[in-house]
């Protein structure tokens, strides 16, 4: 008897589980945003679009653009964070806090379909920690809050600058 009630609740599980939807949620998704955003002064080898800026220069410059067929244009960057590795968590304000961290909150105006993020690497070496300041061969890492101008807010992928002779 004890076997059968045994088989009788294994087919019923084995009944609910495969009635179960296939939903996983967010995490198992792309995290593409539906506008999709450009770096033209980027090149990509692999995953993230990185820059080369030359130490003596010292100057980082992202331009990011969206596709003439949105009909949207970029109002502004909202929020920057900075590191030698950064997330989406990063543009949140406790990031302000953590000294490994280069983070701006002070809106960069859009022009049209492009917007422009520039600073350099004296600036990111006086925000982040005394320790770790930027020399030739490092790289640091970009995350970019993107407002347009339907009020839509995107996170476009991270991008990289390589610091070179």
């Amino acid at each position: 008897m004890k076997k059968y009630i045994f088989q009788f609740a294994i087919v019923g599980l084995v009944v609910l589980l495969a009635s179960c939807e296939d939903h996983y949620g967010q995490f198992l998704e792309d995290n593409r945003p539906e506008i999709p955003v450009t770096f033209p002064n980027a090149t990509t080898y692999g995953f993230s679009p990185f820059i080369e800026v030359p130490i003596s220069d010292g100057t980082i410059e992202f331009t990011m653009e969206i596709p003439e067929e949105s009909g949207l244009t970029i109002s502004q960057i909202q929020q920057v964070a900075g590191g030698f590795s950064v997330n989406v968590g990063n543009l949140e304000a406790e990031s302000a806090e953590n000294p490994a961290i280069f983070y701006r909150s002070t809106p960069i105006p859009g022009n049209g379909r492009q917007a422009t993020f520039t600073t350099t690497i004296a600036e990111i070496n006086q925000a982040i920690s005394d320790t770790d300041t930027l020399a030739v061969e490092d790289e640091i890492e970009f995350i970019f809050e993107i407002q347009l101008s339907d009020q839509q807010v995107i996170v476009p992928t991270e991008v990289r600058a390589f610091i070179v002779e």
